[in-house]
């Protein structure tokens, strides 16, 4: 149990007993559920935005699908690049790609003596830019973005850098999905494209969303509980079948 603003938070890791199986079936399912709510929940309320903005005489066409089923994604590059919203693309790759890009464009020129790309050149020498540097930069400043988020909500608790690493691995991830391609001539895709996809944002990435819970994303009520289909027939039905993954103790919070 964590102490935040004088209130207790639980952790996604604190159910499921001391058993270690049953501990992080229960954090992984904790996990996809809370991946889903931030999905879904984004994807309702651009729903209802671009319903009122196409009843107001705005294009359909102006209003594509802000997602296109990030479960379905193959490579990180399929997931980042397509699948996932991409709201903040150009401010990401502006505010952190291309600078950190630029910093290795001229720290390598030092080295080696050679002209610099200046930021006036970016748009006509990007694409001789390192695109390593490029996606660690944008995914950086991702997880500073998110990182900056959590003290507008971190009720006493000062965040960390689990946010900003994880994001940033997503940078040397992608470096790693463009190695392979270099080196094999495949792109990384199919089953195993899949689960690497499912390895980053469902096993590394629990600490990240550990964060949002232990700032209190757990205690959230988006439905009152008495009108709640989760807690009226889901935790029940999963109780009869898994009792331990939902002990009595927990049903008396819920």
């Amino acid at each position: 149990m964590a102490h935040l603003g004088g209130e207790q938070r639980e952790s996604m890791f604190a159910f499921g007993g001391n058993n270690v199986v049953t501990k992080y079936a229960s954090s992984t399912a904790l996990h996809l559920v809370s991946g889903a709510i931030v999905l879904y929940g984004l994807e309702l309320i651009f729903a209802v935005i671009s319903a009122i903005a196409v009843l107001c005489g705005s294009s359909p066409a102006g209003w594509p699908p802000l997602f296109d089923n990030p479960w379905a994604s193959t490579s990180l590059h399929d997931l980042w690049g397509r699948r996932w919203h991409q709201l903040f693309r150009r401010s990401f790759l502006v505010g952190g790609g291309y600078p950190l890009a630029i910093v290795v464009d001229w720290a390598t020129a030092v080295v080696k003596r050679r002209p610099t790309t200046t930021i006036h050149g970016v748009r006509a020498k990007r694409a001789s830019l390192h695109p390593t540097a490029i996606a660690i930069g944008t995914c950086l400043a991702s997880g500073l973005v998110h990182n900056w988020d959590y003290y507008g909500q971190r009720q006493g608790r000062t965040p960390g850098f689990t946010t900003i690493a994880f994001f940033a691995a997503q940078g040397f991830a992608l470096a790693l999905e463009r190695e392979w391609k270099r080196a094999t001539g495949k792109t990384v895709g199919g089953l195993w494209g899949w689960l690497w996809v499912f390895f980053w944002m469902v096993i590394v990435a629990q600490p990240f969303l550990e964060d949002w819970h232990q700032l209190g994303f757990l205690d959230s009520l988006f439905v009152p509980p008495e009108h709640s289909p989760t807690r009226l027939f889901i935790i029940p039905f999963i109780h009869e079948c898994f009792p331990i993954l939902f002990p009595p103790s927990l049903l008396d919070r819920l």
